[in-house]
This record gives structure tokens, sequence and C-alpha cells, in this order.
């Protein structure tokens, strides 16, 4: 809790990337909710974090209300087609900074493909 504190109070913080921390969707959620709230975040790595589609949808709600981050990466987590729904209906409907978004190795199958190239 104090990390997305931290999250929400700092918003000179640019690029977050987490290295080897051991993540997993009890912890993203918590970050999401710092990420929603920060104003300056720009580029953030949560590739190999034991994500699963209930990450992407923390994820997904964060990028709902951040106007700020252009850079999203989030290969080799087990995202599949639901998690990768969850973030191509945002880009679709509610977030237009995003540029680059690395969904490599997730599972992704005809479904998801499909929901992020209406996105």
């Amino acid at each position: 809790e104090s990390f997305a504190l931290m999250l929400t109070k700092n918003s000179g913080l640019k690029r977050l990337a987490l290295g080897d921390a051991d993540f997993g969707d009890d912890r993203v959620v918590l970050l999401s909710k710092g990420i929603a709230q920060n104003s300056g975040l720009e580029e953030i790595e949560l590739d190999l974090k034991k994500l699963s589609a209930t990450g992407a949808r923390d994820v997904s709600i964060a990028l709902q209300s951040n106007q700020t981050l252009t850079k999203l990466k989030l290969a080799r987590n087990a995202l599949g087609d639901e998690g990768v729904a969850y973030l191509a209906e945002v880009l679709e409907n509610s977030n237009k900074t995003l540029v680059y978004l690395d969904i490599a190795d997730t599972g992704l199958g005809d479904v998801g493909a499909t929901a992020m190239a209406r996105a």
C-alpha cells in the first residue's frame, strides 16, 4: 500500500521498472490505484509478473484515469483473451495516450486479437 501511496504523491517519476520483483494479481491491484492517480508516469514495465486476466483488468481500470502513460509492457503474463480484451476496451473508449503496448507471450488468441484490432 505504501508503494501505491508513493505513486499518488510522486508526479516526477516518469518510468517504473520493477525488475525481478515478485508480483502477481494481488499486488498489481494496489499498484493500479497509484497508477490511476499519478500525473507524471509515462512508462511501466510489468513483464513476467505472474499476472492473469484479473491483473489486466486492474491495470485497465487504472488506464481509464491515467492520461500520462505512453508505454506499458505486460509481456510474458497469462492475460489470455479476457485480459487483452479488458485492455482493448480501455484503449478504444477512454485512454488516448498509450502508444506502446507489449502483450507478447500472454496467451493472446483470436478473440483478444480481434478486440485489440478494434481498439
